[in-house]
Order: structure tokens, then sequence, then C-alpha cells
């Protein structure tokens, strides 16, 4: 598609997702990647680097999250759903976490996560950090 055909929206978008590769390139890039689901057209690729104490999470189809390492976790809604499921193991919780739109703007906060799932909104194509801790217990 030609820059100049987009509009507003689409460019607003755009440069939002440029900004959230950039700001994620040293994850994606020198991290560990998995990716899962190949029965499912591989729906969910996973990039971590422990030595920064961050990952991304890229959701391609409506499927569970699981959320078992500390640190900051980017999860990208890659759908046209409006919410992600999380599911946080025993001894895991979110202690913050802010949903963005595509083009980048904050449109609501996590509080706090116990264990278990949680069906937080999430815009289509939009994303979702959250702080991930080990509980203390």
């Amino acid at each position: 598609m030609a820059l100049e055909t987009l509009t507003d929206e689409q460019s607003q978008a755009l440069a939002g997702l440029l900004s959230l590769w950039q700001d994620h390139s040293p994850v994606v890039l020198d991290g560990t990647l998995d990716v899962a689901g190949s029965e499912r057209a591989y729906d969910l690729v996973r990039a971590d680097r422990v030595d920064l104490g961050r990952s991304v999470i890229a959701r391609y189809a409506p499927v569970v999250i699981d959320l078992d390492l500390p640190g900051d976790v980017t999860i990208m809604n890659a759908t046209a759903e409006d919410s992600v499921v999380v599911r946080l193991a025993a001894g895991w919780s979110v202690q913050a976490g802010t949903t963005r739109s595509a083009a980048g703007g904050v449109v609501g906060e996590v509080g706090v996560l116990a264990d278990g799932l949680h069906d937080v909104p999430v815009p289509p194509y939009g994303s979702l950090t959250l702080a991930v801790v080990a509980d203390s217990s």
C-alpha cells in the first residue's frame, strides 16, 4: 500500500506499530524465540530477554497466553478481538499494566492480577504491557 494513500487513522497506527517495533527490537532480535501453535498456523510467537527482564508476545488468534516469567511483558493483540486472556501460573502476579491502541496511545490501565485466568480489554491490533512478578509467599 502506498503511504500517501493511507488515511490519518492508518498512518497513526503505522507510526504506533513502528514505534512499538523499535522499542522491542532488542528483545525480538536478540532474545530467545518460541513459536507455538503449529496445528493452528503458528498463532503465538514469544521472545524473551531474561537479562533485560523483558518479553514480547504476539498473539495471532484468540488463544490463552501463559505468563510465567518475571519482568515487563508486552502482548501484541494481532487479532480483531477486543480482549486478551492471560493465565498467570501459581505463584505469579501482575503488579500493574498499560493498554495501548495500535497508534500507541494509552487507552487503559490494569491493576493487580493474582494467579489464574484474566480477560483483559485490549483493542484490536493494540498492545498490553504487564509487570509480572513472582509472589514472595
